[in-house]
């Protein structure tokens, strides 16, 4: 794997959304919807390469365009750009995300969400759940979920398994978090 700088190139992105936000009667809350698709113009088709510059990134001496031995090296030689954790974000061309959410449910601080989002190049994506409530009368509580599916390589499965080979899990994952808030 090589890595070069495109300094001259003209690079597309695009996103387009929208909100749907609805006050619901007998003091029941209010939902709110979210959706948005973003074409991102620097991504790739697909995902297969994202392994390999994993790989590269933790071993910047495999790039095929380096010559490391000095007396190898012409006199122009340059060294090939080294490859940054931030080049591997948004690896693919299309991604959605959507919210659903419900706030206030009865007059209360009880509030429960669902986010969806979603690589369309390598079909990976995240999907978290969150109900948040009152603790007390200065305390909010909220449980989280996050699941991760797709196959081994792509954005959001296990990122641990692309760093590391040997990681047991190579799919998806799965986590919950619980935090407190003084309100």
């Amino acid at each position: 794997l090589d890595t070069v700088t495109v300094d001259t190139a003209l690079f597309m992105s695009a996103t387009i959304g929208g909100r749907y936000l609805k006050d619901l009667e007998n003091n029941l809350g209010s939902l709110s919807f979210f959706g948005q698709y973003f074409y991102n113009g620097e991504g790739y088709p697909h995902s297969d390469m994202l392994k390999p510059a994993v790989f590269l990134l933790q071993n910047a001496d495999t790039n095929g365009l380096a010559i490391t031995d000095a007396a190898e090296q012409p006199e122009s030689y340059e060294a090939p750009p080294e490859l940054r954790t931030t080049d591997l974000s948004n690896w693919g061309r299309h991604y959605i995300a959507a919210n659903a959410g419900w706030s206030n449910i009865g007059n209360s601080d009880f509030s429960v969400s669902i986010l969806f989002l979603a690589n369309l190049s390598d079909m990976s994506g995240i999907i978290s759940p969150a109900i948040q409530f009152p603790f007390l009368d200065t305390m909010n509580i909220s449980v989280s979920g996050r699941l991760t599916f797709g196959n081994f390589g792509d954005e959001y499965t296990n990122p641990a398994a692309l760093i590391n080979a040997e990681s047991e899990n190579h799919g998806g994952t799965f986590s919950i978090s619980v935090s407190a808030s003084l309100s």
